[in-house]
């Protein structure tokens, strides 16, 4: 019995692993907010202490600070990020389906990119016109439709990236790797693809007119100044 009853002592005293996935107070100072769909978090500051990986479809994360981040598999479709500070925020495999990463109300072009880790992640129908996402690793992400006119893609790693029927217009892509990228019916009118790689890229239906081309490398392996 005096076995028994230390064993059951142990057993209570393992602390349990809190559920990254369930509603969690974030933000310092006076402005806080619990993570949960539709919850109003805009202008929140929580650098460096952000886990959750459930059900965030709604939530208004305008001009917050997420630095740091971890918000794999999130649900975070429809969310508004506009202006949000998402450098290092890891989102593999979120769901971002519509969400806003557009230009954020008086505060400029969004800081989503530097460090970004957007690898699979579902940005199918996004709006992201004028979105900073140079640098971003876009691996295999789902961008159909999305709307990424203007946005910065420089150096941003997309491999196998579906971006079909998306809009590219303006968009800066230099010095990016869209290995095997599926541009098929892309607006990309007047992009800039200047020491981009794209390799097997499938280009079908592209709209390449006044495309900016230099040291690109196509998709037959031919690198040229004047166009694939």
């Amino acid at each position: 019995m005096v076995a028994l009853t230390a064993l059951c002592a142990w057993l209570v005293a393992i602390p349990v692993a809190a559920d990254a996935g369930t509603t969690t107070p974030i933000g310092t100072g006076a402005r806080t907010c619990t993570l949960a769909a539709h919850a109003d978090c805009h202008g929140v500051a929580a650098r460096w202490t952000v886990e959750h990986h459930g059900d965030l479809h709604g939530i208004d994360l305008r001009n917050a600070d997420l630095r740091g981040a971890n918000l794999r598999g999130a649900d975070l479709h429809g969310a508004d990020l506009r202006g949000a500070n998402l450098r290092h925020v890891d989102l593999r495999g979120a769901n971002l389906d519509g969400v806003r990463f557009d230009h954020a109300p008086r505060r400029g072009r969004q800081n989503i990119a530097p460090g970004a880790v957007l690898i699979s992640a579902d940005l199918s129908g996004a709006t992201l016109v004028g979105a900073n996402l140079s640098g971003a690793n876009l691996t295999g992400a789902d961008l159909v439709a999305a709307n990424i006119t203007g946005a910065n893609l420089s150096g941003a790693v997309m491999f196998s990236v579906d971006f079909t029927s998306a809009n590219l217009t303006k968009a800066v892509v230099t010095g990016a790797i869209a290995d095997s990228a599926n541009l098929t019916n892309v607006n990309a009118y007047g992009a800039n693809f200047t020491n981009t790689s794209l390799r097997s890229a499938n280009l079908t239906g592209t709209n390449l007119a006044g495309v900016q081309w230099g040291n690109t490398t196509c998709p037959n392996d031919t690198v040229t100044g004047s166009g694939c």
